[in-house]
């Protein structure tokens, strides 16, 4: 009964790989379906024939054993073609290896079934092919060793050819994994096929073989990044070297005590005292040594600090060969290039190591898809096996062939595509890896920073500047600016005024029309000051309008934009501010507060100004900022009035030392109730400056809503 359930316990798992591979779109699912199905039905009789010896059904064992041996020439006839077909599974036929195999397979069933009589069990012998012999040699030894042995040792030899001739390393790394495969199969087979010569039961473990096959094959074939073999090598080394021995020196002191000490209590104590010694020791030796042994986190960092580093006030053309020296230094790639797209969407060569002149028109349905797919980083191996890249393969090839890319890098504002940075194959030939593919990815918020100052702030060098800075603020601002939708003549009466106090800096306003009367508006500090804040404050404003256009929940936005800001923007980024969604026709205004300092409001039916921002957490802060965020609703009547301010203002002390604070902020609203919104937010900005008596030394804020 035991066999009974080590097979019926192979035979869901294999179905459930079977199904799995239905539904993939991969183009080799169909060829490796054909194994798995056939491996299935296979196995299922190989159920049923245990059933019948176990039940005793003598009238059906033959004929269930002769179908079993069919069966299993059928997945080896299947697996061969496989072979053949991979890595491409291209759909035309290799009719000559078809007639082989077809030819090889039948002949090997037909001597099964005239050889073979049966699959049985007695006391003396357990469970045996029962068969006459060929050449002094039992016919089942021999079909057992052909199909188990000797067709996957003739599949690995194909595979071998196929591993040598191949160039690209993603089908390369594909049909090295199966291969091995093949080869564990194999081994385990015969290692079944030994035992069940002492054990007759291990028979039962048979379709363990087919499982790993399907398994392994189907994950080898579902990659589309190849392995960094060299990490995988130095993790294990480190997890050896580092926590294996040291847990081993660990286990010998705990047996040396338990078996030396009798008492209890000592034997607690030299226990915890030597787990701690070991401990520390291991921590340290690890700390001192692991760049011996490849600690893949050095090159991320070390890019990543670099990339940081990048002066964007010497002007377009060191800006790009810094950029340039920092990936070609630490990714090891031949060349670089950056296409930029402009006004007339039209991508163009800015820089190039290879002297790419070609231009590219982002209107193509190449470039559209990759908008629609939200794809930033995208290597040749994802291009050439992901199923999902088949409508656009041979255009996304044919744009990677002219710019030489091994990886492209997609940079969008919003859905516009406005520059791609090729990246080319590696000095040494070698593959890049899906350790490389993270660290792009993770660095995608630099390569926008990287496009969006050459297309939108250094289209020409910026010399003979005394002060490069102020010129590079004003083409900051003036850009940002320009991008904000503006509100007509409403009900409610909308200003806005931001000063910096060190010409660049981190606070901003948006407003981005949802439809004719309703708005999205958004009041931030983004924490830094100077030429860091700005850059993230661009980025943040691309990265808010670019997921607007594909999130259509307003929690979900918000939820999004604090991951983004956690994973990609430099640590210790974050943005303080309220999120907001206006409707003008109903008069209201759904917000969420992200940290914003004072968010005042003026009911002109009280005739009274209360603070109504209720608490709020900054994002960039917590990974997860769904529990936090809270949606609240306010109804704006006639001559009601709302002030949101940033900290710079409320902060500031004057000569004295006093804070300007909330409540000078309220009495303000409440002077200049009659004014209109700009005007109660100069009132504000006047009285603040007369306030500080002295230049203000943190970016200020100030958006002001007014129902009239």
């Amino acid at each position: 009964m035991g066999l009974i359930v080590f097979v019926f316990f192979f035979l869901v798992v294999l179905a459930i790989l079977a199904i799995n591979l239905v539904y993939k779109k991969a183009p080799y699912a169909k060829d490796l379906f054909m194994i798995a199905g056939t491996i299935v039905i296979t196995t299922l009789l190989f159920l049923l024939l245990i059933l019948a010896l176990y039940f005793n059904f003598s009238s059906i064992i033959v004929i269930l054993s002769k179908i079993f041996i069919v069966g299993m020439v059928f997945v080896s006839f299947f697996t061969l073609q496989f072979t053949v077909k991979m890595p491409y599974f291209e759909r035309k036929k290799n009719i000559p290896f078809t007639v082989f195999n077809s030819i090889l397979h039948l002949g090997i069933a037909v001597l099964a079934v005239l050889f073979i009589r049966g699959f049985f069990w007695n006391a003396l012998s357990g469970f045996k092919f029962n068969s006459e012999m060929i050449a002094g040699i039992p016919a089942a030894d021999i079909f057992l060793m052909t199909i188990l042995l000797a067709m996957p040792f003739f599949a690995m030899l194909i595979s071998i050819y196929k591993i040598f001739k191949e160039k690209s390393g993603i089908y390369r790394q594909q049909m090295i994994i199966y291969f091995a495969a093949l080869f564990f199969s194999a081994i385990l087979w015969g290692f079944v096929y030994y035992l069940s010569t002492i054990f007759s039961w291990a028979i039962a473990i048979t379709p363990l073989g087919y499982l790993l096959l399907v398994f392994f094959t189907s994950s080898g074939f579902s990659t589309s990044m190849v392995y960094d073999r060299k990490q995988i090598a130095f993790a294990l080394l480190r997890f050896l070297i580092f926590i294996l021995i040291f847990a081993a020196i660990t286990g010998f002191w705990a047996s040396l005590v338990l078996t030396s000490i009798r008492s209890f209590y000592i034997q607690i104590v030299l226990l915890m005292i030597g787990a701690a010694v070991f401990f520390v020791i291991r921590n340290f030796v690890s700390q001192k040594f692991k760049w011996l042994l490849g600690d893949t986190s050095e090159y991320a960092k070390v890019i990543e600090e670099k990339l940081q580093h990048i002066d964007y006030t010497e002007g377009r053309e060191k800006v790009m060969e810094n950029f340039s020296n920092i990936l070609l230094e630490h990714l090891h790639t031949s060349s670089l290039s950056i296409l930029i797209a402009g006004e007339n969407e039209i991508l163009e060569p800015v820089y190039s190591t290879l002297n790419v002149t070609s231009t590219f028109n982002t209107n193509k349905p190449v470039f559209e898809f990759l908008l629609n797919e939200n794809i930033q980083v995208i290597m040749r191996s994802q291009v050439l096996t992901n199923p999902d890249f088949a409508d656009v393969r041979s255009d996304l090839i044919g744009f990677m062939n002219s710019t030489y890319a091994e990886i492209l890098i997609c940079v969008r504002e919003g859905q516009k595509l406005i520059g791609v940075i090729s990246v080319s194959a590696k000095k040494r030939k070698e593959a890049y890896t899906s350790y490389d593919f993270d660290v792009l990815k993770n660095l995608y918020s630099y390569f926008f920073l990287v496009v969006y100052y050459l297309r939108n702030i250094a289209k020409q060098d910026i010399v003979l500047i005394l002060d490069r800075e102020i010129e590079m603020s004003d083409q900051i601002i003036g850009s940002i600016q320009k991008n904000i939708d503006i509100v007509e003549k409403k009900s409610i009466e909308v200003d806005s005024v931001a000063f910096s106090a060190h010409q660049l800096g981190g606070d901003f306003t948006d407003f981005i029309r949802l439809s004719e009367n309703r708005y999205l508006f958004l009041i931030g500090d983004v924490s830094g000051k100077g030429l860091s804040a700005s850059m993230s404050m661009v980025i943040l404003k691309s990265v808010i309008h670019t997921y607007l256009s594909e999130t259509p929940d307003f929690k979900e936005l918000v939820v999004k934009i604090n991951s983004f800001i956690k994973d990609n923007l430099p640590k210790g980024t974050f943005l303080a501010g309220l999120f907001g969604i206006i409707d003008f026709k109903e008069s209201t205004i759904y917000y969420l507060n992200c940290g914003i300092p004072l968010m005042s409001m003026y009911i002109d039916s009280y005739k009274n100004v209360i603070e109504i921002q209720g608490e709020g957490r900054v994002l960039g802060f917590v990974k997860n900022i769904r529990p936090f965020l809270k949606v609240r609703k306010i109804t704006m009547n006639r001559n009601d009035i709302i002030v949101f301010v940033t900290d710079g203002l409320l902060d500031s002390k004057n000569l004295k030392g006093d804070k300007f604070g909330n409540d000078r902020v309220s009495r303000l609203i409440a002077a200049n109730k009659t004014k209109s919104a700009s005007e109660i937010s100069n009132a504000i900005y006047k009285t603040f400056l007369d306030y500080i008596a002295h230049e203000i030394e943190d970016d200020i804020t100030i958006m002001t809503f007014k129902h009239i």
